[in-house]
């Protein structure tokens, strides 16, 4: 006797179960694959499209996500779950206003529970009510004192207000994120001692722009606290760090670790220096191109202004670039040659737009950073967004204009076209999110009138 075949229900209810289980052991592929197996054989329901949205965000498709999670709320209305879900989606796509939306709705059907809070204190912040944001962190807290990421965040918060002193003492939270464990050393962490006849390693976390930002923070220990300091820090910035005042040793990550009595990441600094606002080390140049090179542009003294551009950064945690053609605005401005210091695929672009004459690559000649800098100290000005370009461009003391989203990061503060980490950087942020319009605008009127200063002069 031949077994009855199944029927399209149970064919997806089979195909729903292959799906769930390929999606919790990380096959997202196959997981949606077989999730649309089970919507063609006519499978309504929440969670299938719930689970469905969730894999498509994994894979940056946010957009199928965002319908996928309102086909779920249309079966099942009081899910606090696919609310939530729904506003992360929006918060990637930086939709704030709808983000906020759907995160409150969460809160609500979910009766505040901590997650449902924390999610709504990410998007608030991001809508630019960093406040609000603090108060969400904190009910978080209330009821869930070890939630590691919102410590974090609401670190952040405070950075991103200013309050350096408790956001610096905060900021140590991020040792509890599962992404960057503590760092186990056989020397104990210094706590500020006088370091007369010791020796101190700092050593490397984060990333480029980071390491870039708090090196400032060296010449200061040395000062105060005298001792040895030896600097530890990724390959590419090597060269670069040997100019920094105060640094005895350079080494690269993944080296032998020489002797040293202490050791403290580099990013602890500002707390154990108690940093405010207002003690903020900010002199520049606190970087310095090695000196002698032979990197020379060979350009004609009397050519306009030379501008350096950067538009496009690393995708996570947050892709900061702006479209290539945005830069192609400024091209038109007479006397203003502009050169790409862009390093990556992205570089690409200049040849995709037809514009190598235009803005001539230089990034196939930058090394290391000591390469960049040799290059930006024979610039008149550099653009790029939100990147490690923008913190090696302030720290050598450079004429730079930086790119902010909406939401920008926690280092630009708010509502400020300065910044009091670099005195030679002005901030051109977006009024609204998504769009570069305004700031491209303002960049080009801004460009025109330097140059007509130029000519002036």
């Amino acid at each position: 006797m031949s077994e009855e075949k199944p029927n399209r229900e149970e064919l997806a209810i089979r195909h729903f179960n292959t799906a769930a289980k390929a999606h919790r052991e990380n096959d997202i592929d196959l997981a949606i694959e077989h999730y649309g197996h089970a919507i063609s054989l006519g499978m309504e329901s929440a969670d299938l499209y719930n689970n469905l949205g969730v894999a498509l965000r994994s894979k940056k498709r946010q957009h199928a996500a965002i319908g996928c999670y309102h086909r779920a709320i249309q079966l099942k209305p009081d899910n606090p779950g696919a609310y939530s879900n729904l506003g992360n989606a929006y918060r990637d796509l930086a939709r704030y206003t709808q983000a906020v939306r759907a995160h409150r709705k969460s809160v609500a059907l979910a009766k505040g529970t901590p997650e449902s809070v924390y999610n709504l204190g990410l998007a608030i912040r991001d809508f630019g009510k960093v406040e609000e944001s603090i108060t969400c962190f904190d009910r978080v807290l209330d009821a869930r004192p070890d939630h590691g990421e919102c410590k974090w965040d609401r670190a952040i918060s405070f950075l991103q207000l200013g309050d350096y002193e408790e956001g610096f003492k905060q900021y140590e939270a991020r040792w509890l994120l599962a992404r960057t464990p503590p760092r186990p050393m056989e020397a104990p962490a210094w706590d500020g001692g006088d370091l007369e006849d010791k020796t101190l390693l700092l050593y490397q976390e984060q990333g480029f722009g980071d390491m870039l930002q708090f090196v400032r923070f060296v010449p200061l220990i040395k000062e105060r606290f005298g001792g040895k300091i030896i600097l530890e820090c990724q390959p590419p910035l090597v060269r670069l760090f040997q100019s920094v005042n105060g640094v005895d040793q350079v080494i690269p990550v993944g080296a032998p670790l020489p002797e040293h009595d202490f050791a403290t990441p580099l990013l602890s600094l500002p707390k154990i220096l108690g940093t405010t606002l207002e003690t903020l080390p900010n002199q520049v140049p606190y970087i310095r191109a090695p000196q002698p090179h032979t990197m020379r542009l060979n350009t004609p003294p009397d050519m306009g202004l030379k501008v350096g551009i950067v538009w496009a950064g690393k995708m996570t945690p947050r892709d900061r670039s702006c479209p290539y053609t945005q830069m192609l605005d400024l091209l038109d401005i007479p006397g203003v040659h502009f050169y790409s210091l862009q390093r990556d695929e992205r570089a690409g672009d200049i040849d995709k737009f037809g514009c190598s004459a235009l803005s001539p690559n230089l990034g196939d000649r930058m090394g290391d950073f000591a390469d960049t800098a040799t290059i930006m100290e024979q610039l008149d000005l550099i653009i790029t967004i939100d990147s490690a370009v923008a913190h090696l461009a302030g720290g050598l003391g450079c004429q730079v204009w930086t790119l902010l989203l909406y939401a920008s990061d926690w280092r630009w503060l708010m509502d400020r076209d300065d910044s009091p980490w670099y005195p030679t950087m002005r901030l051109f942020r977006q009024q609204e999110p998504n769009n570069w319009d305004s700031v491209f605008t303002n960049v080009k009127m801004a460009l025109e009138q330097l140059m007509e200063e130029k000519n002036q002069a």
